[in-house]
């Protein structure tokens, strides 16, 4: 036994990453759990005029305007009609802007969190490279899921927004 193998500073979690997979029609996404701010019941957005098709529109969440993406939409899967078990999944925003603190993105169903580690984390289907609003495709124990390009995400959805 090696002095690094009985270290203190080793713990069982080490060089994991909790994740959330949230179901989609056809897909699901695969994103750090550390996002994710809340997971709500799905009600439906009020409109937002001359928005894209992936931008549901908005709604009030913890005194916040809550822009709600569709990634399904995004990512030219077909939507289908939502069941009883949809879900809105706030998102903390990355880019710091004080115009999109967070945002929702709607979920099939309740997602589900997973352990990431080496071990189980493995290159997906390439096509999924091609997919709009997808920076890769993974496997993670043993499921297929897509990495959503959030970066993009939030600059697209600045452009939507009012100044």
């Amino acid at each position: 036994v090696g002095v690094a193998d009985v270290s203190p500073d080793r713990t069982e979690g080490a060089g994991e990453i909790r994740g959330v997979l949230i179901p989609l029609a056809g897909d699901q996404l695969l994103m750090p759990n550390a996002l994710v701010a809340e997971v709500i019941n799905y009600q439906a957005p009020q409109p937002i005029e001359g928005a894209p098709d992936w931008l549901k529109g908005h709604m009030a969440w913890r005194g916040e305007i809550l822009p709600l993406v569709s990634m399904e939409a995004l990512m030219q899967l077909p939507e289908g009609t939502l069941g009883h078990r949809a879900r809105i999944v706030v998102c903390n925003a990355m880019s710091g802007n004080s115009r999109l603190p967070y945002l929702g993105l709607i979920a099939r169903s309740i997602p589900r969190l997973i352990r990431i580690t080496q071990d189980n984390l493995e290159p997906g289907d390439e096509d999924r490279l091609q997919i709009p609003g997808s920076l890769a495709g993974v496997r993670v124990a043993g499921e297929e899921a897509s990495i959503p390009d959030l970066d993009a995400l939030e600059r697209a959805l600045l452009q939507q927004l009012p100044d």
